[in-house]
């Protein structure tokens, strides 16, 4: 892409994009926060208990 664009950032440039839209998809299914925390919370649960 370099190569292509002759822009060392194209692809810093492109991952920037692609994390916007995905924060927007996040955005658009808030059920998949809540269950992201439900996850991190029974990790968290599970680590207090064996230690």
């Amino acid at each position: 892409m370099i190569g292509a664009t002759g822009n060392p950032m194209a692809p810093a440039w492109y991952l920037l994009a692609a994390m916007c839209i995905s924060l927007f998809a996040l955005i658009l299914f808030p059920d998949s926060l809540e269950r992201l925390r439900s996850i991190r919370l029974a990790n968290y649960c599970a680590e207090a208990v064996t230690q």
